[in-house]
C-alpha cells in the first residue's frame, strides 16, 4: 500500500532542479500502472511540462517523436536501451537532439552504455538510478553532473540506505557488497492482505529489504550487482 505521503514525497523529490525545465517534453512510454511510468506522469504534470503519451510502443513513433519534439531527455529501461544501441533505423532520423538519458527499472551494462554514447553525438551522459515500487521509486538518483559507469547514483532525497549483510545481518562498509535496505517517507506502509510478506520484508527495526544485492564506494555512489530474491 503505497501512502499519499509517500506520493506527496516523492513530488517533493521530482522538483530538484535539475530534473526540470518547463521547456522540454517527456516521452510517456513507461506503463502509468508501474512505479515508473506513473512518478514520469505525476512528475510531468506537477512541473508542467509536455508529456506525449503512446498507446502502445513501435519503433519508428519512438524514433520520430524524438526527432520532432526535439526530445532532450530520455526516461527508459534496458530493453529500450538496447534497441537504441543496435537498431539500424537510427540513421534515418535525426536525434542529435537527446543530451541525456535516465535509465532504470533494470542494471544497464557498460557495453550498452558506451554503445549508444557512440551512437548519439550530442549525448552528455547516460545516467541509471535505482528503486522499487515498494519505496515509491527512487531510493538513489544520478547526479547529471558526475558520470560513473555501472553506478546508480546517490541516495535519493528523503531516503536512507545501508547494506548489510544478509546472513549475521550487520551493515557494510564501502565496498563491500550485501543486500541494500532502505528506509524513509518513501517506504510504503505495507503489502495489501498480506502480513507474512510485510513482516518479512522489514528489519525490526523498520528497514524495508530490497532483496538486491549492491555495494557503495567511496564517494557514495551505489552499485547493483545480484539480486538475493525474486519476486
Amino acid at each position: 500500500l503505497i501512502s499519499h505521503l509517500n506520493i506527496m514525497v516523492r513530488i517533493l523529490q521530482s522538483r530538484d532542479p535539475q530534473y526540470i525545465n518547463e521547456d522540454h517534453a517527456i516521452l510517456g512510454l513507461m506503463p502509468f500502472f508501474h512505479a515508473y511510468g506513473l512518478s514520469i506522469g505525476i512528475s510531468t504534470i506537477i512541473n508542467k511540462q509536455k508529456i506525449l503519451i503512446f498507446k502502445k510502443f513501435e519503433e519508428d513513433s519512438f524514433l520520430k517523436a524524438i526527432q520532432d519534439y526535439k526530445i532532450k531527455i530520455l526516461a527508459i529501461v534496458p530493453p529500450l536501451a538496447v534497441f537504441l544501441e543496435k537498431t539500424p533505423k537510427l540513421s534515418n532520423y535525426d536525434l542529435s537532439c537527446v543530451e541525456r538519458i535516465y535509465c532504470g527499472a533494470a542494471p544497464l551494462s557498460k557495453n550498452t552504455e558506451l554503445a549508444i554514447t557512440k551512437r548519439l553525438k550530442n549525448l552528455r551522459g547516460i545516467h541509471q538510478a535505482y528503486g522499487l515500487t515498494e519505496a515509491t521509486l527512487a531510493v538513489t538518483v544520478p547526479d547529471k553532473n558526475v558520470l560513473k559507469f555501472g553506478s546508480c547514483g546517490k541516495v535519493a532525497t528523503y531516503m536512507s540506505c545501508k547494506v548489510r549483510d544478509p546472513e549475521t545481518r550487520r551493515s557494510l562498509n564501502a565496498n563491500q557488497v550485501g543486500e541494500l535496505c532502505v528506509k524513509g517517507p518513501m517506504v510504503m506502509m505495507r503489502y495489501y492482505n498480506d502480513q507474512k510478506a510485510t513482516r518479512e520484508s522489514f528489519t525490526p527495526d523498520g528497514w524495508l529489504k530490497t532483496g538486491d544485492l549492491g555495494y557503495y564506494d567511496d564517494e557514495g555512489f551505489f552499485y547493483i550487482v545480484d539480486r538475493l530474491k525474486e519476486l
